[in-house]
């Protein structure tokens, strides 16, 4: 009876096992890195921090722009697309019938314009 030593056996063992370890630490992703802080607002002689440019996607609209069926006013859903004047529309609408007019709209948005030069 031929008796085989367990070395060999023990030996392919622990080749084949260190054959498959890369396998199986790839099915682990990396953690991802950590989010960058926000640069620091540049600030202006006085100390005060600079404006922020307004970025492109957030340009002013004209009363035009929003008057979609051009009938010369504006109502919720012709400014919901703006969540400025969505938060304001209530405030514009001075004598609350329920859209804004161009005067209505103009004023307003003097209005906004001003606070926001502070």
């Amino acid at each position: 009876m031929m008796t085989l030593s367990r070395k060999p056996l023990l030996g392919l063992f622990a080749l084949s096992a260190a054959a498959m370890m890369p396998v199986a630490f790839a099915q682990y992703a990396a953690p991802a890195p950590a989010p960058a802080a926000a640069p620091a607002p540049a600030m202006m002689h006085d100390g005060m921090a600079a404006p922020m440019p307004m970025p492109m996607t957030m340009k002013p609209s004209t009363f035009k722009q929003f008057d979609t069926n051009r009938d010369h006013k504006l109502s919720k859903e012709e400014v919901s697309s703006d969540t400025m004047w969505t938060s304001h529309f209530s405030a514009a609408d001075t004598n609350k019938d329920g859209f804004l007019s161009r005067s209505e709209y103009k004023h307003h948005a003097k209005a906004m314009r001003k606070m926001a030069m502070k």
